[in-house]
């Protein structure tokens, strides 16, 4: 409530506890954000209700004009209303009405500070040495030995997607391949939809088509060394050296795994030409 009205120019009389308790509420109203000068008009507003300007310059210690102004731009921004008659007094809001008012004040300039954040990390990126450009991973590894080589086989032939070719005219292939498992893992592929070729030398064929089931096998009338896999026409695992052993763990194997696209396409057409002689 009220706790009196001003009709003498100085206002109601406020004890020493009210005027602590008044500075105490200006100032919590000002850690919101509030214009300081604006709390303590409101706080004052609030307790002796509507004042004339001249008892508010009184009340809060500010001079004349200073407490019209800012009694006009409170109004303006609906902090305070305008009472009519004359002379004229302003009255409080609620503090319901403060709190609402003051809140979207706080969220503009959160949006602000946000903006303005934004718009520093860009200023300070341009000021940050470049970074050195990442050299792009390499497409190729080695792989030693025949069973690591026959590992990474059967590794690429059971995720391939849509194909896989294979082609070799080592005479220990198809002892090697269905000793280490290359054949079963071919066979499950193509049992599973996956079009799956091989080209082999002519007395390997008809073993080979004994264990592959659904996969296409072909004789290849190529003479020399020859061999590789390829997956999906996007990676191959193409034989350098071929160890004339047929154990599965002879160390003299050597493979280039790649997915270099140049690489994999000319495979694919070498693979296509020799099935077409073949056929």
């Amino acid at each position: 409530m009220p706790r009196g009205d001003d009709h003498a120019d100085g206002g109601a009389a406020s004890t020493r506890a009210e005027q602590a308790h008044d500075e105490f509420l200006a100032q919590r109203l000002a850690s919101l954000g509030m214009d300081p000068r604006q709390a303590r008009i409101y706080v004052h507003l609030f307790a002796n209700g509507p004042s004339r300007p001249s008892a508010v310059a009184a009340a809060t210690g500010l001079g004349r004009t200073d407490a019209y102004r800012i009694l006009q731009d409170m109004a303006a921004r609906g902090l305070v209303a305008l009472v009519g008659g004359r002379p004229a007094r302003y009255s409080a809001v609620s503090l319901e009405r403060l709190l609402e008012l003051q809140s979207s004040v706080l969220e503009s300039a959160l949006r602000g500070l946000q903006q303005a954040g934004d718009e520093l990390g860009r200023a300070f990126a341009q000021l940050a040495p470049a970074k050195p450009a990442e050299a792009p991973a390499t497409p190729f590894r080695l792989v030693r030995g025949r069973l690591d080589a026959i590992r990474t086989a059967c590794g690429l032939i059971e995720q391939a997607r849509s194909e896989f070719h294979v082609l070799s005219t080592s005479a220990a292939f198809e002892r090697v391949a269905r000793a280490s498992g290359l054949l079963g893992a071919a066979s499950r592929r193509a049992g599973a939809g996956v079009t799956g070729r091989f080209l082999a030398p002519e007395p390997q064929v008809e073993a080979l088509r004994a264990h592959l089931g659904d996969v296409r096998v072909e004789t290849c009338t190529l003479t020399a060394q020859v061999q590789f896999l390829l997956v999906d026409g996007r990676s191959a695992l193409m034989w350098l050296a071929i160890d004339p052993s047929a154990s599965v763990s002879a160390e003299g194997d050597l493979c280039l795994w790649t997915e270099a696209s140049g690489m994999v396409h000319a495979l694919r057409v070498l693979f296509g030409q020799l099935d077409r002689a073949g056929a």
